[in-house]
Parts: C-alpha cells; structure tokens; sequence
C-alpha cells in the first residue's frame, strides 16, 4: 500500500496511455556537445547501442541517464544554492545525493570514446592540461572549455525525479533511444502527495506568524529524506525553497508561485528579503528590481532573468532573459476572448485589450447565479 500517495495519475493502459519522456526533456544533451580532454576527435560520449562492438555495460549512459536533449534544465539555484540550510550544504540529504543515485553530477558520468585516454574518467567542464599534435602546436590549452552548449549539456540533476524503466527501448538491443515512459512502461505520476500536506500546513501555520510551528511541519518532510540540517523557525523563502526540493514536477510550480504571491500580500507576512507586498501586487509592469509579486522577485533573485547581460546555447543566438512583473499572470488569448460571444471575457492586466471596468467574478455564488441567465 502506498501510503504517500493521495491523488495519483494511473498511466499504464495500453488504451490512453500517454508518453512521459522525462528523461530525453529533463536530461543533459550529454552526447551532443562534450569533448574529450586529450584532444580525440569525435563525441566524448558516445551512445551506443548494445548491438555494438565497443558497447560496454559499465559506461552505457543511455539506459542509465536517458538520451537527454535539455528541452529543460534546471537553474544555478536550482542545481546548488536551493541545497544549502542553515548557511550549509546538506550534504546528507538522499534528494540531492550522488552516492546514492539519486542526483546525478556531470562529473559522474565517464567517458566512453575508446580513442580516447580518458575512457572511464569522470567527465571535466575544463582541460587540466595543455595538450599538443605532432607538430608541438596547442591542440587543447589547460583551462579550456570541453563543452560548446553549458547550457543544454552540462548540469546537474536529480535522476530519481526523471528516471523511468523504457520498457520499450529495453526489449531492443538495437535501441539507443532510452526516453522515459514509453509504450509499455509504467508511467504512473504523482499529482498530490502527503509531503505536499506537511507543506502546505507550514505555509498556513506561517501566514497565522507561527513560524517556530511551520519549521516542524517543514522539518518532517526533511527527516523522511534523512537529512542533517533542519530548522528552528522559517520563512516563506524556506518552505517555497522545500517544496522545490521535495516536489520537483510534481507541484505546478508558476501557479503555485503565484498562489502563494497572494496569500503573502493578504497575510502581509514579509518575504525572505523583508518585502511586504501590496494589494496591487498583481497590477503592476516593468523590471526593476522593486516591487512586483513574490514570484517576480524569486524570479529576478534565482534565476537568469533580468540580469542585464545575454546567453548563448550552443550556435543558437544569444537571448536576453527577460521577465516583466505583469508576467505573474499569462494574457489570455484573443481567440478565446472573442469566440466567448455570451460575456465580455476579461484581459490580465497589462496586455493589449485589459480594461479594469470589465466585471469579474470574486465568489462561486456569483458564477452560478450567472450561469442561469445563460440560454
């Protein structure tokens, strides 16, 4: 009996099964864009299948990690920062451990060229050494970077979020397509979980300032993942900070983040950086550093955007990471306004079409009153 699971998402009928490649979207690209640091041409990883000749089942990453392409990576914050409690990486912590399996770290994964010295070395983001051809030139300068797409191909992950059995690509020895959840396997999802409880009694326990009582509920889901740093009181930083640990795409993340955006400004309970938010929190536009919501400023705080420079993936033109405070919210489409022909549908603030007199439900005994007039 599995007695974390509330409200789960069956996915094993042959019938309306759906396709969970987890491990290609979440996955580094790793046998795209890395190289070996003794200069051997060709991929530092190699995909092989296991019909090949230089297969080998001790360096075989494919049906180990998935044959990733990065659709999503995790953020800096995401990979490092989120692990530290108490000023301190918790280390112990099995969600975020490479000695267990758990989490994965590039410098894990080993290469698998056979051409090259390094075959079965732990892969380096930069060259140790200057390495020369036959004429004495440089062919690999010591401090080097070994990968052309950090962004897609190098980072870190947690491996028992996104890891399924493909049963399909098992049965073919000829396979070297390991995805995820495909046809066959077991794609069974989480959707609410009994940790999410204990997080969500903090979070409430937090907006009545009891905080010493959140950092118990917070310190419950910790212990089950044996960890060795816990709390003695919390912020709205510490338990949004847990739920990214504990509920890695189990939560839907953007919505909770903006559900918590307004339970924040009604509790008028400050943030980690002291921020009380307004009752305007969603009505606002720009990205300066001020203002906004609790999810603009994790935002602006956490990850790429709004950090005034650009990044480039791979040979891909470079992007500036952009977010404005009006984002709290996505605009709804202009073909879902105008094909709504018995009410005007109202337009999020700060989008093309947004006028503040159009009448907006705030109660469910409105919206049912309201479906009577309807013929």
């Amino acid at each position: 009996m599995n007695k974390e699971c509330i409200m789960g998402i069956p996915n094993l009928s042959t019938q309306s099964f759906t396709e969970y490649l987890t491990m290609r979207i979440f996955g580094p690209f790793w046998n795209g864009n890395i190289t070996c640091p003794d200069g051997v041409s060709g991929k530092g990883i190699i995909n092989y299948a296991r019909t090949d000749a230089n297969y080998d089942v001790n360096n075989d990453w494919s049906r180990v990690l998935g044959r990733g392409i990065a659709t999503m990576r995790l953020s800096y914050f995401a990979q490092h920062t989120l692990w530290e409690v108490n000023g301190k990486e918790d280390t112990q912590d099995l969600r975020h451990n490479s000695k267990v399996g758990n989490w994965v770290n590039m410098e894990n994964i080993r290469y698998n060229n056979p051409a090259s010295s390094w075959y079965g070395k732990g892969l380096t983001l930069y060259a140790p050494e200057d390495v020369m051809d036959s004429n004495g030139n440089i062919l690999i300068a010591k401090g080097q970077l070994l990968c052309n797409d950090t962004i897609r191909s190098w980072f870190d992950f947690p491996l028992y979020k996104i890891y399924y059995h493909d049963v399909f690509a098992e049965s073919n020895l000829a396979s070297t397509e390991f995805r995820g959840a495909t046809k066959g396997s077991n794609g069974n999802m989480y959707l609410f979980r009994l940790a999410e409880t204990y997080l969500l009694r903090a979070e409430a326990k937090l907006y009545q300032n009891r905080p010493k009582e959140a950092a118990e509920d917070v310190n419950i889901v910790r212990r089950r993942a044996n960890c060795s740093e816990y709390y003695t009181t919390v912020n709205i930083g510490d338990i949004v900070n847990e739920r990214a640990r504990e509920l890695f795409l189990e939560e839907w993340r953007k919505v909770e983040l903006t559900r918590i955006s307004m339970c924040l400004a009604n509790a008028g309970i400050p943030d980690e950086w002291g921020n009380v938010y307004s009752s305007d929190w969603d009505k606002q536009s720009g990205t300066t550093s001020d203002g906004g919501s609790y999810w603009y400023q994790r935002i602006i705080h956490y990850s790429y955007y709004n950090r005034g420079y650009t990044i480039s993936s791979g040979s891909a033109s470079a992007i500036n990471y952009t977010m404005d405070k009006r984002n709290v919210f996505w605009p709804i489409p202009n073909e879902a306004i105008t094909a709504n022909n018995k009410a005007k549908l109202a337009q999020n603030y700060g989008y093309d079409g947004y006028d503040p007199s159009v009448e907006m439900w705030d109660n469910w005994e409105d919206a049912v009153a309201d479906e009577s007039k309807i013929k």
